[in-house]
């Protein structure tokens, strides 16, 4: 996805303002609906996983590909910012940039619906206790 977003920086902001179609477009999607499933979620919890995957991965790749689109917004300015004021702002700041934003992402998303997935199984096998 990433790599896609950096040869065509306007294609997540196009997906933005209306969806895909067609069976070409829907392959991703049939794929990950029946790697959830075979995983034990059902078919709420299957689409949510997805839909928060897509939500998640547009809005970074809208973010991502910023500077490649608009120039001028590279980076928030922060120079007028009092240290003293927003001490967190410039700390983060200074890291902003040297992390691997997706792929943390990726993994809190994975760990989250992992844990989902426990938490909602541990709750049914209580119920029928």
């Amino acid at each position: 996805m990433r790599a896609l977003g950096r040869r065509h920086p306007g294609a997540f902001e196009a997906f933005h303002h209306s969806p895909a179609a067609g069976e070409r477009a829907a392959e991703p999607f049939e794929s990950a609906f029946a790697a959830f499933r075979s995983a034990g979620f059902d078919a709420s919890s299957t689409y949510n996983a997805v839909k928060a995957t897509v939500v998640s991965i547009l809005g970074y790749m809208l973010e991502d590909t910023l500077p490649a689109r608009k120039k001028e917004a590279a980076r928030t300015d922060i120079r007028d910012l009092p240290v003293e004021r927003f001490p967190q702002v410039h700390a983060m700041n200074r890291v902003a940039g040297k992390t691997d934003t997706y792929a943390y992402l990726v993994e809190a998303l994975i760990a989250g619906f992992a844990a989902t997935r426990k938490g909602r199984k541990r709750r049914r096998e209580r119920a029928s206790d």
